[in-house]
């Protein structure tokens, strides 16, 4: 069954199409939409979260709104607070298409598996690109 949502939006729908087409190899926790309401219209969010057993393990969260921003954030949890933490905001480039998305997101995944404090750094490599400037 599939469940991942549907988007009116062409930039939202083709996000998670592709990310419906590579979801096992991912070993995806979650993928859902999420509506928020604004002035009384609608915006469509789509949130992909990534990660292993609820506070063990690294966890990847990926945010996007239909004018192209995202925000991901990846940080391991611990007993207070978090390990480590990253976060990064902005506006995907236009250059940046559903396959190079999928690509930064496993690429990000895999690299979250043994970060530690002191190399987070090494994850702008990935989104920096990609962020329009």
């Amino acid at each position: 069954m599939d469940e991942t949502p549907h988007f009116q939006n062409a930039f939202l729908d083709s996000l998670a199409s592709a990310f419906r087409t590579r979801r096992r190899s991912l070993s995806e926790k979650a993928c859902h939409v999420e509506l928020t309401k604004s002035n009384g219209h609608e915006h469509e969010e789509l949130e992909i979260q990534l990660g292993g057993i609820v506070g063990k393990g690294p966890v990847l969260k990926f945010h996007a709104w239909a004018d192209r921003r995202v925000r991901i954030d990846a940080r391991q949890p611990a007993k207070l607070g978090c390990a480590w933490s990253w976060t990064r905001a902005g506006r995907l480039a236009d250059e940046c298409g559903p396959r190079t998305f999928i690509a930064a997101i496993a690429g990000t995944y895999a690299l979250i598996g043994d970060m530690t404090p002191s190399r987070t750094a090494t994850l702008d490599a990935t989104w920096k690109p990609l962020l329009a400037k």
